[in-house]
């Protein structure tokens, strides 16, 4: 989803005022549910009073006091600060003036050197960050369960009620419905209802815990009572019902309209979805895989013999050009051309014909990884160019390989990048949801990842992490 940015002018007398107006402008309520404890992490880049660098005294108060008058309970806000090799997160409280602000609010700092610690654990090795943080890496115990904001950025998202399919696809319930109402003949009911027939795989609530089911009737209700309920939990998630949707608690199933704040509700825990990998979009390729050099029937020529024509053949199907060979050979490159043509090998010309896997893999994964973090595909002399912009040996020389064993192609060295050009390859990227140009503000990751298995999934994040990481 698009995230939300707002510009204001502002001055002295209306800053405080602004910073409340700007928050409200981007929706930030939709994402912080008031019911969910906070952390406000302050922003401390030396101890010293440097507003420049730091979270300025009247953006903490512009932001404090939004949170108040927008509702949010000063119990569950924890105005935070870390400590590092420049910085004391007490006195630079003191010194940034937080803390007259903070007294006024009634709200309490809290130096994080000084709450307990505890260590998060890779799930998969990675190339770069492990050596760094070998041991994990270390988080306050009390970020666990709250959100997070962040000073001085607010970044906001809009959530759509979604549909977990069992092979990990989100999907709008409305998209979902209306597929179906128009596929397949619907049944309007006296009512006013209408039902549509199918079958979707879907992950629901059993007596077993979250299993597999599958939805066959997709309804459609005129809507009699006008109202609607959002229901929030403690944990941030939310959806929004009508007043009889039902949902699951400890006395059994209630209608969303006689919940009432700190009624238990049953959530999923944990979504475990079994995933496989997925057929990747087709490529346009000269069909050089399928040649059998040794089956072509090579006929002797005046100069060339069988074996040096199988060669050449065989050369240029392996990646060689027509000018290298020709080099190599000490002859004409129309000389090699012509053995190349005369037994019906397409020709490349002067463009890259990559090929592209069938189906997603872990290596695709961890290639798509690094791309996501630092690479960025653009048109080039009128071909299509993948660039990976990133300095880490071991990154660099893994990403090239990877290009490599997936695509055919040889990387070419331009300073602080590496690129490929490969034309064919624009409709495959674009088909996974690059655009070109592909760069950081149009770079998502592709939807079939989430219809994978874990350890695919595992391989993006371990490309994603060592590509960004270094």
């Amino acid at each position: 989803m698009a995230a939300h940015v707002a510009v204001l002018r502002t001055r002295p007398e209306t800053v405080v005022a602004d910073y409340g107006r700007l928050m409200r402008l981007v929706k930030y309520d939709q994402v912080l549910p008031r019911e969910q404890e906070l952390i406000l992490k302050l922003n401390l880049s030396w101890t010293k009073y440097f507003p420049a660098c730091s979270s300025q005294p009247w953006q903490v108060e512009g932001v404090v006091r939004a949170l108040l008058d927008d509702g949010y309970d000063r119990g569950r806000i924890f105005p935070v600060e870390n400590r590092t090799v420049v910085t004391n997160p007490v006195a630079g409280a003191r010194n940034n003036k937080w803390l007259p602000i903070l007294d006024r609010a009634g709200l309490p700092f809290i130096p994080l050197p000084e709450v307990d610690w505890i260590t998060y654990r890779f799930r998969s090795p990675l190339l770069r960050l492990n050596q760094i943080f070998p041991e994990g890496i270390q988080i306050p115990k009390m970020y666990v369960g709250k959100n997070v904001c962040h000073l001085p950025t607010v970044k906001c998202v809009h959530p759509d009620t979604e549909i977990l399919l069992a092979d990990g696809s989100l999907v709008r319930a409305e998209a979902l419905v209306k597929e179906w109402q128009l596929r397949e003949p619907g049944v309007d009911l006296p009512d006013g209802d209408r039902v549509t027939e199918g079958q979707v795989s879907v992950l629901s609530l059993s007596a077993d815990g979250l299993t597999r089911a599958a939805a066959t009737h997709f309804w459609r209700t005129p809507l009699g009572d006008p109202s609607l309920w959002t229901i929030r939990t403690r944990t941030g998630r939310q959806v929004t019902v009508s007043r009889r949707h039902p949902f699951l608690t400890p006395d059994g199933w209630t209608p969303a309209a006689e919940l009432r704040a700190g009624d238990r509700i049953a959530v999923a825990r944990r979504t475990a979805v079994t995933g496989k990998s997925q057929p990747l979009p087709p490529v346009a390729v000269l069909g050089h895989d399928a040649i059998d050099v040794d089956s072509l029937p090579v006929r002797p020529g005046r100069k060339w013999g069988v074996d040096s024509q199988r060669r050449i053949i065989g050369e240029y199907l392996d990646g060689k050009t027509a000018p290298e060979i020709a080099r190599q050979l000490r002859t004409h490159c129309e000389t090699v051309l012509g053995i190349i043509r005369r037994y019906g090998v397409r020709s490349r010309w002067r463009r890259v014909w990559a090929r592209a896997p069938e189906s997603t893999s872990r290596d695709f994964w961890r290639w798509v990884g690094y791309f996501i973090a630092e690479g960025y595909a653009y048109e080039a002399q009128g071909s299509y160019r993948l660039s990976f912009a990133n300095m880490d040996p071991r990154v660099r020389e893994d990403y090239i390989e990877l290009s490599r064993s997936l695509f055919g192609v040889r990387s070419r060295d331009h300073g602080r990048d590496v690129y490929f050009d490969a034309l064919n390859l624009r409709p495959f990227f674009e088909a996974l949801g690059f655009p070109v140009p592909t760069n950081s503000t149009t770079k998502a990751v592709p939807d079939i990842l989430f219809r994978c298995p874990d350890e695919e999934v595992a391989e993006f994040l371990q490309g994603y992490l060592d590509g960004d990481g270094s």
